[in-house]
């Protein structure tokens, strides 16, 4: 399913890194076979060092078990270039939240709702069930990761971004992180300096200054950028 060129870059980046990995990890990559194995030496050899050294070998495992099933399952997710796949459906950091195992969480939550449609409706589907599971919360401590703003209901800008991120990437839907610069909540809730983006026929789908996921009032907004041309 991967190609020979990527799976090249992949080797070539992990061996790069090889000093900054555990012994253990690295025996465990290495008997992975195929895509399995070349997923996680992108991963290793592209994500922060931080999380290379520090994050469980589990958070990279399921990211990568989870990416290549829905790449191979979904409809579209052949369709998805592959640098684009690797960056905005393969990675499972958004930005600086804790690392949690969400993609299958995440991912058997939505199957229901997103079965046999296209993306764009798809999309659209996750956004409102993101609507459904937190709404915004202001605070000041470390940004907190998916599965605790699930639970709780609750997350301030950031938090809502990458939940949001995550539940579309868990289905296989590429999307692009937010950098927020204040928060205002009922209108979609952020104003934003970059964009949250989506692949749609091959293009990138985007709106400047808006979030396109979480307030109820998004949907329309989502639905409209969904139609408009790059």
């Amino acid at each position: 399913m991967l190609s020979d060129k990527f799976r090249q870059y992949s080797s070539r980046v992990y061996a790069e890194r090889r000093e900054y990995i555990a012994k253990n990890t690295a025996d465990i990559i290495a008997a992975q076979k195929d895509d399995m194995r070349t997923a996680l030496e992108y991963l290793y050899g592209t994500l922060l060092l931080d999380d290379v050294r520090f994050t469980p070998f589990e958070w990279m495992e399921e990211a990568c078990a989870a990416a290549l099933a829905t790449r191979a399952a979904n409809q579209y997710g052949a369709d998805i270039p592959e640098d684009i796949f690797a960056q905005y459906v393969l990675c499972p950091r958004v930005n600086n939240e804790r690392a949690q195992r969400h993609r299958c969480f995440f991912a058997e939550k939505l199957k229901a709702r997103v079965q046999g449609k296209s993306i764009a409706d798809a999309a659209l589907s996750v956004n409102l069930w993101c609507c459904e599971q937190v709404t915004y919360h202001s605070s000041d401590d470390r940004t907190e990761g998916p599965i605790t703003a699930y639970l709780s209901g609750i997350g301030r800008c950031g938090e809502e971004s990458a939940f949001a991120v995550c539940a579309l990437r868990s289905v296989g839907i590429t999307m692009h992180g937010l950098k927020c610069t204040r928060a205002t909540a009922g209108i979609t809730w952020a104003r934003a300096n970059r964009n949250m983006s989506l692949t749609v026929g091959g293009s990138w789908r985007r709106r400047a200054g808006r979030c396109l996921c979480i307030r109820a009032r998004s949907a329309a907004i989502l639905r409209k950028v969904l139609q408009e041309k790059n």
